[in-house]
């Protein structure tokens, strides 16, 4: 399993997207449940603080997007 550090200020999609080039929300609901351990507070918040530890799950185990972009990507 591989590993990030959070930018400040940075969304769950944008963590997505730098990181695994995806964003999609099958992408972003992985990661948000890797990282359990991190508190209600930050697990759901709108943005991250910075320097956070953030697990990153295999590509191989999220199935690719059914759908097209996230309403805000369009």
């Amino acid at each position: 399993m591989n590993t990030t550090i959070s930018l400040e200020n940075e969304r769950w999609d944008q963590l997505a997207s730098r990181t695994l080039k995806r964003a999609d929300m099958d992408t972003v609901t992985h990661i948000i449940a890797l990282n359990s351990q991190l508190v209600p507070a930050i697990r759901f918040a709108a943005t991250l603080p910075g320097g956070l530890i953030i697990k990153l799950p295999d590509m191989q185990q999220i199935p690719a997007p059914t759908i097209g972009a996230a309403p805000w990507r369009r």
